[in-house]
């Protein structure tokens, strides 16, 4: 009943809200842990507080930002790869259809014939921090008012609901990837314990995923399209 509530009633997968919300996706995934037939397979109470359904908008931004940094190092190409695997199976629409005008102002900004691939997760995160990073000079360039207008102040909560509740599918993919190849150091990780990342954990939410994100025939198409760009 708490977890209807706070995720306002609009479950992942229910097709009476049309809609999906990041909070009802995140909530499918934590009842489908809390559910599980084999008592030994559900999460203590300290997984479930440390849940991302439970994250308030500093941590998801946090979070968001050491993803990006992580991956933009480089240093694990199996995880990079398994991010944009994932990301290619549950997404459904291109950030030109969700964060429109954070691509039209890094496409003004990008040189000529260069472009942001509106397909991959990188560039999201990409995004995500280049425009934190960079907003106070933003909010003073009037090119970005239509970015301006849809970040309000660019406050944590303002970067949540435009980024992560405007492109849901990413945070799920994000956190799902890190349980299946946990990479960041676990020296006082505030996201998982070592608890978290045995495969009962992150399977039985990937199963979720499954559930209510994968479209077999869009994976299709992306991954057509994807050969096709390569070329």
């Amino acid at each position: 009943a708490v977890v209807s509530t706070q995720s306002t009633g609009c479950h992942g997968y229910s097709k009476k809200f049309g809609k999906r919300t990041l909070n009802g996706i995140l909530a499918d995934m934590l009842i489908e842990l809390c559910i599980a037939g084999d008592p030994k397979d559900r999460p203590s109470a300290k997984i479930i507080k440390n849940h991302p359904f439970f994250w308030n908008s500093a941590k998801l931004v946090h979070f968001t930002e050491n993803i990006h940094n992580h991956t933009a190092k480089k240093r694990d190409s199996h995880f990079n790869a398994l991010l944009e695997e994932n990301w290619s199976k549950y997404s459904k629409r291109y950030l030109n259809n969700t964060i429109p005008e954070a691509l039209r102002h890094d496409d003004r900004n990008r040189t000529k014939g260069n472009k942001c691939n509106p397909t991959k997760l990188y560039n999201f995160l990409r995004l995500f921090r280049n425009i934190r990073q960079h907003f106070s000079e933003i909010a003073n360039d009037p090119d970005a008012k239509d970015l301006t207008d849809c970040l309000g102040k660019g406050s944590d909560e303002d970067f949540v609901s435009y980024f992560l509740h405007g492109v849901v599918e990413a945070l799920p993919v994000l956190y799902i990837s890190l349980l299946e190849s946990p990479v960041l150091d676990n020296k006082n990780n505030p996201y998982y314990t070592l608890e978290e990342t045995q495969e009962v954990y992150w399977l039985t939410q990937k199963n979720v995923l499954d559930r209510i994100l994968f479209d077999p025939s869009r994976a299709r198409a992306r991954s057509s399209e994807s050969r096709l760009n390569t070329y």
